[in-house]
């Protein structure tokens, strides 16, 4: 069975297979709702299992201004072990950014992830060049970290994972769709996450799931454009639903390397800007 035999480094290593993913993930989860909505405060939890087991909790705390105003926006992203992994190995991940948001554009200013690749869990930071262009940094420095830049003209105007879930809920506020297309980069690889609304479906409650009935479906699609070694899923499915009187993402499932991943939302709640 699933989750037998396992020891604390390949817990590691199936955890951080899964955070590649992690703040990609969540960028994956976005809302949809009518244009006059405005996301505002959101607080948001989730776990995530492989399979059947779970194996982790992702909290999302986001802050952006109402509407078509102009002001700044915050995204505090963890995820941490749970479940049987969690009782035998402590481990998570962070992604946080901050920045100024204007209507359905986003203009990043910092942002800092740990533990976000399955191949180097050095922590990260990027600021923004006045242009636009991400400046990473790893913490300690490596000479070969200049190769993980992306090509000039693939990195200017880039959203780091945690701002492109913002950029995803400013989309829907100001046009009622879900469908868009982002460059993304989080100072290892460089992607374009396009998503597309499909209809409605009915989903049924998972154990522990805050949310089953009628829900929005969107598929998601990545194209990673950089050469690492470590391939981010290419595909997904988001649904997203109205609880607690917002319209928030409910469920997302990716088909990984390990098998299916689904995250599910447990704990919802929304405010004001």
């Amino acid at each position: 069975m699933l989750g037998f035999g396992l020891v604390p480094g390949r817990c590691g290593s199936w955890l951080r297979a899964i955070a590649a993913g992690g703040a990609l993930g969540a960028a994956f989860l976005l809302p949809q709702g009518q244009a006059a909505t405005s996301p505002g405060q959101l607080a948001l939890s989730y776990q995530v299992l492989l399979g059947p087991l779970p194996v982790m909790t992702v909290t999302a705390d986001l802050a952006l201004p109402g509407g078509s105003a102009q002001g700044p926006y915050r995204a505090d992203i963890v995820g941490r072990a749970g479940g049987y992994v969690g009782q035998i190995y402590d481990w998570s991940f962070t992604a946080r950014s901050e920045g100024l948001a204007r209507g359905p554009r986003l203009s990043p200013k910092r942002f800092a992830g740990e533990n976000l690749s399955a191949l180097d869990s050095r922590p990260v930071s990027i600021a923004y060049a006045k242009d636009g262009t991400p400046v990473p940094r790893f913490e300690p420095p490596r000479p070969e970290d200049a190769s993980l830049n992306p090509r000039p003209e693939q990195a200017k105007g880039t959203l780091d994972p945690a701002s492109a879930m913002v950029a995803l809920l400013s989309t829907v506020a100001a046009s009622g769709s879900c469908a868009a297309a982002l460059p993304v980069y989080d100072g290892r690889r460089r992607f374009d996450l396009i998503t597309r609304a499909t209809g409605e479906e009915l989903i049924e409650a998972l154990p522990r799931s805050l949310y089953g009935g009628p829900a929005q479906r969107c598929e998601l699609e990545l194209n990673q454009l950089d050469d690492s070694r470590e391939r981010l899923p290419s595909q997904g499915t988001a649904w997203v639903a109205e609880v607690a009187g917002s319209t928030i993402p409910v469920r997302l499932e990716l088909t990984t390397a390990l098998g299916i991943v689904t995250v599910d939302l447990v704990e919802a709640s929304a405010g004001p800007s």
